[in-house]
């Protein structure tokens, strides 16, 4: 972990960075990602998602309500008749929506992590 560490581009007053930063792994927040939508889809439904099928995650940080993925992601939710929503303590929040053997996901720690299925 300390060799992924970078210079904040946040600075203090002469212009040295005031902490470290890590890029994020895209592909491991991804893979990540599929796991908790796959374990959610479980708890949620009490069926298993077949592990052939091909689940797509667009993982953010820093989502906004005008992103365009978002946008896409609201309008299906308030169409699909079967909405579900949940928060785990104050860390983590997800909604998903059920329709015709179809779910759609919006996964939230902390401030940002949007997926789709």
């Amino acid at each position: 972990m300390l060799g992924q560490l970078k210079p904040s581009t946040i600075l203090d007053w002469p212009g040295k960075p005031l902490a470290h930063q890590v890029d994020v792994d895209r592909k491991r927040v991804d893979a990540s990602g599929e796991r908790l939508v796959r374990g959610l889809f479980f708890h949620e439904t009490g069926n298993v998602l077949d592990s052939a099928l091909r689940i797509r995650i667009a993982s953010k940080a820093g989502v906004v309500a005008s992103d365009p993925a978002i946008v896409h992601f609201a309008r299906t939710y308030q169409t699909w008749p079967d909405r579900r929503s949940r928060n785990v303590g104050n860390a983590f929040r997800y909604v998903a929506a059920f329709y015709s053997g179809n779910s759609i996901w919006f996964l939230c720690y902390r401030q940002g992590f949007a997926t789709r299925s």
